[in-house]
Parts: C-alpha cells; sequence; structure tokens
C-alpha cells in the first residue's frame, strides 16, 4: 500500500504508522494561484481497500470550484464506478498527484461549489485573486524552514 514512487509535488506518509490513515502534503502547481502553497490533505483507506475508494479532503482550506468548505473533493477518481473512474489499481500516490493535478485543471462543470464554478468560468481575474488570498493566508509557509516542516509532517 504504501508506494515508493516519487511524484513532483507529492508528499505521502502513514499516521502513526498506520495502514488506514495517511496525510498528505502537496505543493501548488506553477502557474496557478495557489503555487506558492503547500496544501495537506487527510486520507483515510478503507477495510475493503483497494476495492473501496478512499476518503481523501483538504485539511489546508482553499478556494476551488471542487473542493467545498469541509475539504472535500470532486473528483471522478474518488467516486466508484460507473459515476466514477476509481479502479483498484490506482495507487495512493498517483491519486494524490491528480488532487494536486485538480488544482491546474479545474472542473467548474462537476463543482460542488457553484458559486466559485461560476466565478472561475465568468470571472478569472477575480477567482485568481480569492484563490491567491486564501493561499497566502492559509497554505503559504512563512520561511523555508517552515516548508521543510510542512513537507516532512
Amino acid at each position: 500500500m504504501m508506494e515508493k514512487k516519487a511524484r513532483p509535488g507529492v508528499f505521502l506518509h502513514p499516521v502513526n504508522d498506520s495502514l488506514d490513515e495517511f496525510q498528505a502534503s502537496i505543493t501548488g502547481v506553477e502557474g496557478t494561484p495557489y503555487e506558492s502553497g503547500v496544501f495537506k490533505l487527510e486520507i483515510k483507506i478503507p477495510d475493503n481497500y483497494p476495492f473501496g475508494v478512499p476518503v481523501v479532503r483538504f485539511i489546508t482550506p482553499l478556494y476551488h470550484p471542487n473542493v467545498d468548505l469541509a475539504g472535500r473533493i470532486c473528483l471522478k477518481s474518488l467516486k466508484i464506478p460507473p459515476a466514477g473512474d476509481w479502479s483498484p489499481s490506482i495507487m495512493l500516490v498517483d491519486l494524490v498527484a491528480e488532487i494536486r493535478m485538480l488544482l491546474k485543471h479545474a472542473n467548474p462543470n462537476d463543482s460542488l461549489m457553484p458559486d466559485i464554478a461560476q466565478e472561475f468560468m465568468l470571472n478569472r481575474a477575480e477567482f485568481d485573486k480569492k484563490a491567491r488570498e486564501m493561499t497566502e493566508k492559509h497554505a503559504v509557509p512563512r520561511n523555508e524552514a517552515s516548508v521543510d516542516a510542512e513537507l516532512d509532517s
């Protein structure tokens, strides 16, 4: 379950050496309002994994059409077929990397936050401004030592 494959901007580790709970940190994707941030995610592994879908949510607040206020994520890979694309062959590190890419490629047509999705589509500059402000408030480590600590925790 604990993969050794590295993915740029993705850091994954078990919580208390448990195999049913993981924490991930992802760095914001360059060229997005999230680029300076480090975002934490909580991953709960179901008893029937890999056939059951892990429950993943952002711990770090962010402004995004596919992430609600509780940190829940709307992503096809987090849903079982036929509504989703979950497959037992998806490794956790790849799932977290896909969530990281959602920061670059939002899907406003399948959003959890309709108002944010509308803004994303109709007023991108305002969306980017709000997303950047929230990133700076909640996800930007204050110095280089903080970045290392965020990624290691």
